[in-house]
């Protein structure tokens, strides 16, 4: 077990409860916990993730992560930490980056500590990913490596959740015991959403969501016959299913595609049967998503050097006020942990974010709110007055100056709640995935950063122009047929989103290349100007005359290698395409004025570095045409990628 800190250190002048006694404060909480039933306020499943202004000033130019990589990661990174149920493995995660040694450090606190088989885990979790970052292993391999020492960690975990979706009874209750005993509350839930979904398609989803108790049944009625092998092996395949399921096969949230089959989110969000399976299909969403940030051109640096920093945890304070009227232990919740760390040790770019496995609770939500240079991904609003903060010794004059005013601020919240009326809301679900909508990547990794010379097959898709400091060599398949400049999504032959980047390169004697790269987050950092252009997709282009056939060349282009295609004046095309696509690439020369309608337009002039435009495949097509031109020059050019 972890040691355990003391959580009253400081003399009575120095304390952070001189200006308001914390038997004052603890007085208004419980009776604002009495006055409105535990849940104060409503929950909220996604808090705004734009940078504020204090941060965007103050340390924008050294910031290499978006807000929406930097909250994903730690949300992420708690979660698969959080590998026993049970409030003491809430575990919280800051992401902070360094600059002296470039790099990432994972800043972790947990209720009760992080044991170290899960501290093992993420070691190994880490060093996959710095390896993938780089390229000592592709990513498809980093990919179903950190797949597997996620679901070896957290394989209990996933246990309980498959036998509460069947059962309704947490571990905590049940011990040892895996008697699966069929739930009232799973049928009548599945029964209702049935009734819910109106549509043909919310039919279907409903039959699929329902249907998954099938296997999860059969998982662990059968998993003390097989080796522990076997049993990754098929849990592998149980949350890829759940993923596949909530998801679309990756094209959507699950809350938009519960929206897009037309049951309504909002209600069954709060289910506690249905939310089992989205959480199970993050064990299979959060692998992908980690090595495709980590290949991601903008952070790749950081995610070569992947430091793990734990806060050890504090001991308990006993209390005769409470909600029960008895004598209570208060606890210092790892959010609390997290704030007070770095009011202690101050970093040079603090983090924005505190990634949470559970959702905040409403005290901690004030904390962290009244203290205000950090923010959580979502709150649940209940209230637990078992709650504390640690009174210590080492604070620094300003520290107890912060804390005080911040107990004061959320005194003042408290006594002004307390004068209001509160229905009785329902106890809200603590945990649950934070992701409001799936990340989206282009289809290609960035293995195309060598010279051309040693270029040899690869795929449609992205254009990008990459630096000559970027080349490294191919070390990963990439996928369906897309153009790039940095890292793209994993798509299919079905798939329609093309996605092409252009990066320009001052280092290649007036040439550009092009090169792959994930193309990120929706909310990428000002300083990557990321310009969506599907609204143009449709536009008809002026008519344009081809030039003679024995001009256009046609490439294939496979999984695994960068295709060099050809040239236009100060640019060089090289396409790749990620598995399992395969794809037809043609480069033409055309002149203004024909007759052939070309949509897409790409003007090189106008790209930056990092930039990635998005483009759409009709549904009915199996190929994307994209026109690229320079200003005042009448030469156009035809790039078609072809799926086949």
């Amino acid at each position: 077990m972890p040691r355990l800190q003391p959580v009253q250190t400081a003399s009575r002048e120095n304390s952070i409860w001189k200006w308001l006694s914390e038997e004052t404060f603890r007085r208004h909480v419980v009776s604002l916990s009495k006055k409105s039933h535990q849940v104060p306020i409503n929950p909220t499943l996604w808090l705004p993730s734009t940078d504020d202004t204090h941060y965007h000033e103050t340390w924008s130019g050294l910031r290499h992560l978006s807000i929406e990589m930097e909250k994903r990661l730690a949300d992420d990174v708690a979660y698969i930490l959080a590998a026993k149920e049970g409030v003491g493995s809430v575990t919280a995660v800051c992401v902070e980056e360094e600059q002296e040694v470039e790099g990432l450090l994972l800043r972790i606190s947990a209720n009760e500590g992080v044991n170290q088989d899960v501290r093992a885990g993420l070691g190994h979790v880490c060093e996959l990913l710095m390896s993938c970052a780089k390229n000592e292993i592709a990513r498809t391999q980093c990919i179903s490596e950190v797949s597997e020492v996620v679901l070896n960690l957290c394989h209990d975990r996933i246990q309980d959740r498959m036998h509460f979706f069947l059962t309704g009874i947490p571990s905590f209750r049940r011990g040892n015991s895996l008697t699966l005993i069929n739930s009232n509350g799973v049928n009548n839930a599945f029964e209702n959403l049935h009734r819910d979904a109106r549509s043909p398609a919310g039919k279907e989803l409903s039959r699929k969501l329902s249907g998954l108790g099938k296997d999860f049944e059969v998982f662990l009625r059968n998993s003390h016959s097989l080796s522990r092998v076997d049993q990754i092996r098929e849990l592998q395949i149980i949350v890829k299913k759940c993923f596949s399921i909530t998801t679309s096969d990756g094209k959507m949230s699950f809350w938009d595609a519960l929206s897009s089959a037309g049951i309504s989110p909002g209600k069954w969000f709060n289910n506690k049967f249905i939310m089992q399976i989205d959480k199970l299909a993050a064990y299979h969403r959060i692998p992908i998503t980690m090595a495709n940030d980590v290949r991601k051109r903008s952070s790749r640096a950081l995610f070569a050097n992947i430091t793990p920093f734990y806060i050890e945890p504090y001991g308990c304070k006993s209390t005769t006020i409470s909600t029960e009227g008895k004598r209570v232990a208060c606890h210092v919740h790892a959010e609390v942990q997290m704030i007070t760390h770095y009011l202690k040790s101050p970093p040079r770019i603090p983090p924005r974010f505190i990634g949470t496995s559970k959702a905040a609770c409403f005290l901690c939500l004030l904390f962290i709110q009244s203290h205000g240079l950090m923010k959580v991904s979502a709150i649940h609003g209940r209230l637990y007055d078992q709650w504390t903060i640690p009174d210590l010794a080492d604070y620094s004059p300003e520290a107890i100056t912060t804390l005080r005013n911040v107990i004061k601020r959320m005194n003042h919240e408290c006594r002004r709640l307390i004068k209001e009326s509160h229905h009785v809301r329902d106890f809200p679900l603590t945990s649950r995935q934070n992701l409001r909508e799936l990340p989206q990547y282009s289809p290609v990794s960035s293995v195309m950063s060598r010279p051309i010379a040693a270029m040899s097959e690869a795929p449609s898709g992205r254009i990008g122009v990459v630096d000559g400091d970027d080349y490294q060599t191919p070390s990963e398949p990439t996928s369906p047929a897309l153009i790039s400049v940095s890292q793209p999504p994993c798509l299919d032959e079905q798939e329609t989103e093309s996605v092409v980047s252009q990066a320009l390169s001052q280092a290649l004697v007036g040439r550009f290349h092009v090169n792959s790269d994930v193309a990120g987050d929706s909310n990428m950092d000002q300083n990557v100007n990321e310009r969506e252009v599907s609204e143009i997709t449709n536009n008809v282009s002026e008519p344009l005359f081809p030039l003679p056939p024995a001009t256009i060349r046609e490439v294939q282009v496979q999984p695994d290698n960068p295709q060099y295609i050809d040239s236009m004046p100060g640019v060089d095309i090289t396409v790749e395409i990620e598995s399992p696509s395969v794809g037809m690439v043609t480069f033409e020369k055309v002149a203004v004025g024909g007759i052939e309608h070309v949509v897409n337009l790409v003007n090189i002039e106008d790209l930056k570095l990092g930039d990635e435009l998005r483009f759409e495949r009709p549904e009915d097509q199996d190929q994307v045409a994209l026109r690229i031109s320079k200003r005042k020059s009448e030469e156009l050019w035809v790039l078609r990628l072809r799926w086949i």
